[in-house]
């Protein structure tokens, strides 16, 4: 295989790992067989190479287009060059024209990209346009952050800065410009967070070490009566080498044992100062990798203070590959390498008194050392670079095979978590079939620049694009507001007339399984769900109509079902029946009147389970007769048979069917599929809804049901929140026509699919939006119940979206939905009221309150909402929805996600809860 590498810093251009990890696995490549070309910078104009063979491998080193070379970092450089610097980066149509030039003369089959920071991002256009696959290895933030790091003023950055946001946008569109990309990084931590602001889980994405291969310490570990601790790395405030030799300082009067500092930078000054004259501290400066792996090798711990999020340090690597224990941060990729109380310890980043404990364990008891030793010596093989670097080629060979987010869907599949498998997500492969051959583009390297342009858009675009990026680098314009929201049980809240009910719906009424085999698969996940109710089809079809009467002949298993559950049945009633005259719909008086008469048929045969009667399922979309038609306008025309003027008079019969054999029945009528048409930004809503209520349909009845989707929706629109807004506009469209009277409103249809095809959801954002669904619904008194759809996948077609809208798979194993929409129902239902209150769009503030007992339950409606929080006053313990706990200290802000945080809050006194947008 033809490789180009494409990394700005590459040996002998070295600052930092980065540049070393991408050649040690280019060097690996090499001996692997491949072909392999490099892309890198070169410092200065007579330094360029074009295709030079340099250690085996064709080199182009090239003078970018920058007010200055990358390797200064921007040190000691005008501030103003500095947006300059970076404008040029994303946005210099020649970065575009020279690596194109590179692309067309090595013609590679495959590009790793390691280091686009200094060659362009807006190169990433000229490898899509080839259609060549390419790897981007993400070691750090560079994807979603200007520095890199999302670290700034000694703080991790809870959310996107302003020029950040414009950054991130240009790189997201290179994304975009290839079609088969992949993402790999050496830290899960590091692939979540730049998830959160790119696009990786609609493609390929794996969590693989460097495959580096550090030398070995040049002699064993020498014996000693105290302990060894050591420090290796970069002397900057992010990592924390400041408070950890305060930590230290405080133990020296009772213990003995020696620090080494190794390593240099922008802090080393001021340790010395501050520490340099203690015997028990050594500060070496910058030293060879050699003597640094000696000085690792003869210590007893390596420490990791770090308090931004790490991504994958090669120095916890070597140390443990040296069976040297590490104590470590618990932030970023840190965790993913040291478990704690096995190989190591993990401790709180940026808490000097959990440093000064954890310290103090190890001088108290070094007896620990030799097990982490043990431990960390059993791991060894996992940092093999063979091992690593097959890795890596099963990951490529992933990323040749993908077909393309357009083809395959979002998301791609979602993050491995198990602790076994290191993250391999390589390991999964796709069986979709190689894309076509790369396109063989001619060109040489002497080419004129000639930018490609469409139109004169293209040729304002940028400079106005770049000009937004400078203003903002400059202006360092946050755009960020904060609102407070208290919390005051004294303050009486609107309590429901009735509990929501909450249900999910079933298929033991259709002839066709679809899936439920046998009472006990719904009967079970019952049970773990926790609901009130279900709703499931008894269709006309499964009477007959004979001289003597009607007779049931089909639905048995639902009949089952309900002799076997004492939960609330909901049950809809219809379907087109081909079996009798005018049954497919029934519009002719005939037809109506077969209809009716099964309709009391129903009543009579399941009066004693007290159900939820519903009549017919969205005759608005489908009639019954033929595939399915275009959205009918508005009421629709006379002519289709799924205008509201021919479900009016169902209804009503039905109605009065019910009525008649029950006075006391529960009757739902509507039963509307999605109601609206038109461009998104000049659609029309529920004029169908509104045309049968006007109708009469609401005479006798207990409430209008509905069915809320949004999959199919733009992504940002595809959340809870979103259908509630739509419900909450057909409610107030009603109240005028009726007087300023509320409807009672039933979802008796909503849910998301979780399958991989364009309207597919990942797993958790599923789980998310069933919470806050419920959580939303339940704060609102004229909603009367949901059912969910549905409670299993009713197949196992992977491209099929109606096969994949369950809370359980098709074999009955529960997706995360499962806990999101349980744990939201108990708090439901465990609280006498429940009010959200709004301090921004698209952010949620749910109260649910329970005597003197309040919950508070935070959360945004997507991924692509910026929010933080904070509780002023005091520090609180939370609780991430089927999550993990969170310490929320006081006035320290903490990032919102869609994952519902929550907290319980015990006695009388107001609650302050600063929310910044």
């Amino acid at each position: 295989m033809r490789i180009l590498v494409v990394s700005a810093m590459f040996p002998p251009n070295v600052l930092g790992g980065a540049e070393i990890s991408a050649y040690n696995l280019t060097s690996w490549l090499l001996k692997q067989g491949h072909e392999i070309g490099v892309l890198m910078a070169a410092k200065a104009k007579d330094e360029e190479k074009f295709g030079e063979m340099v250690e085996g491998m064709k080199v182009w080193s090239l003078f970018m287009p920058r007010p200055y070379p990358i390797f200064k970092q921007g040190r000691d450089v005008s501030s103003l060059l500095k947006p300059l610097w970076h404008l040029q980066d994303h946005l210099d149509p020649r970065n575009a024209t020279m690596v194109g030039r590179v692309l067309d003369e090595f013609k590679p089959d495959f590009c790793n990209v390691h280091y686009l920071t200094g060659i362009g991002h807006n190169a990433l256009a000229e490898i899509g346009k080839r259609d060549i696959p390419m790897m981007y290895v993400m070691p750090d933030m560079t994807l979603s952050c200007l520095r890199a790091t999302m670290f700034v003023d000694g703080k991790t950055c809870e959310a996107q800065c302003g020029p950040c946001k414009v950054s991130a946008a240009v790189k997201r569109r290179g994304v975009r410009a290839v079609r088969r990309i992949g993402f790999s990084s050496p830290s899960l931590a590091n692939l979540e967070q730049n998830a959160k602001f790119q696009p990786l889980k609609q493609y390929p994405h794996a969590h693989i070490l460097n495959a580096n291969k550090y030398p070995k310490p040049t002699a064993p570990r020498p014996p000693s009566d105290t302990v060894r601790f050591i420090y290796a790395g970069r002397l900057h405030p992010s990592k924390g080498v400041d408070l950890l030799l305060s930590a230290a300082e405080q133990l020296r009067e009772r213990w003995d044992f020696s620090f080494a500092v190794v390593g240099g930078g922008s802090e080393e000054g001021a340790l010395r100062e501050r520490f340099g004259h203690h015997d028990w501290v050594t500060f070496t400066g910058q030293v060879p990798l050699q003597e640094a792996i000696d000085r690792i090798g003869g210590s007893d711990m390596l420490c990791i203070p770090s308090v931004w999020l790490e991504n994958s340090p090669g120095v916890v690597i070597q140390a443990l590959g040296m069976s040297v224990p590490v104590m470590g941060s618990e932030v970023g990729g840190i965790p993913e390498l040291v478990r704690h109380d096995e190989n190591g310890l993990l401790v709180p980043p940026g808490d000097q008194e959990a440093w000064r404990s954890a310290l103090e364990l190890i001088l108290k008891e070094p007896d620990r050392l030799k097990r982490y030793q043990n431990q960390a010596a059993a791991r060894a093989g996992e940092f093999e670079q063979d091992y690593l670097g097959q890795r890596y080629l099963r990951f490529i060979d992933d990323i040749r095979r993908f077909p393309g987010a357009d083809a395959a869907g979002a998301p791609y599949r979602p993050f491995d978590r198990s602790p076994t498998s290191n993250g391999d997500l390589a390991a999964a492969r796709d069986t979709a079939a190689l894309a076509s051959p790369e396109q063989e583009l001619a060109g040489p390297l002497s080419a004129p620049l000639r930018p490609r342009t469409k139109g004169r858009l293209h040729r304002w675009l940028a400079p106005v694009a770049g000009l937004v990026l400078a203003v903002c680098v400059l202006s360092r314009s946050y755009g960020t507001e904060t609102r407070q929201v208290v919390v005051d049980p004294a303050v009486s809240v609107p309590v429901r007339t009735e509990p929501l009910i909450i249900g999910a719906n079933v298929h033991y009424g259709l002839r066709r399984v679809l899936g439920y085999f046998t009472p006990e698969i719904a009967l079970e996940a019952f049970k773990e769900l926790e609901v009130d109710s279900f709703r499931d089809y008894f269709p006309w079809q499964s009477f007959v109509f004979e001289s003597s009467g009607v007779r049931r002949v089909y639905s048995q298993r639902l009949v089952e079902f309900l002799n076997r559950t004492p939960l609330l049945p909901v049950l809809n009633l219809g379907f087109a029946n081909a079996g009798v005259p005018g049954g497919v719909p029934p519009l002719s008086s005939e037809g109506l009147e077969s209809f009716t008469a099964y309709v009391r048929a129903v009543e009579k045969l399941t009066a004693r389970y007290k159900p939820i009667y519903e009549i017919w399922n969205e005759w608005n979309l489908y009639s019954g007769v033929g595939p399915m038609q275009p959205r009918l306008k508005g009421a629709g025309d006379p002519a289709d048979p799924r205008a509201s003027v021919h479900y009016i008079p169902v209804a009503k019969a039905a109605v009065q069917a019910i009525r008649e054999a029950d006075p006391d029945a529960r009757i739902l009528v509507g039963t509307v599929g999605e109601d609206r048409i038109g461009s998104r930004g000049e659609e029309r809503e529920w004029e169908w809804t509104q045309a049968v209520v006007r109708g009469g349909i609401m005479e006798g009845a207990t409430g209008l049901s509905v069915h809320l989707y949004n999959q199919c929706s733009p992504r940002r629109l595809r959340h809870a929140d979103e259908m509630i807004r739509r419900v909450s506009l057909l409610q107030e469209e009603l109240k005028k026509q009726r007087g300023g009277v509320e409807t009672p409103i039933y979802i008796t249809e909503f849910g998301w699919p979780t399958f991989r095809g364009g309207c597919g959801l990942e797993l958790d954002t599923a789980g998310h939006n069933m919470a806050q669904f419920i959580l939303l619904s339940a704060a609102i008194g004229w909603i009367k119940g949901i059912w969910v759809h549905s409670l299993k996948d009713v197949g196992p077609d992977p491209d099929d979206m109606e096969h994949h809208f369950g809370l359980f798979t098709y074999d009955n194993k529960p997706k995360p939905a499962v806990c999101f929409f349980r744990e939201a129902s108990r708090i439901v239902r465990e609280a006498d009221s429940i009010v959200v209150e709004q301090p921004f769009e698209d952010v949620f503030v749910a109260v649910a309150r329970k005597g003197s007992g309040q919950k508070v339950i935070l959360w945004t409606s997507s991924r692509f909402v910026e929010a933080s929080y904070s509780f002023p006053d005091t520090s609180r313990i939370g609780q991430l929805m089927c999550g993990d706990e969170v310490n929320s200290r006081g006035g320290v802000a903490a990032a919102l996600t869609p994952q519902p945080v929550i907290f319980n809050v015990a006695g009388n006194g107001p609650v302050a809860i600063d929310i910044v947008r």
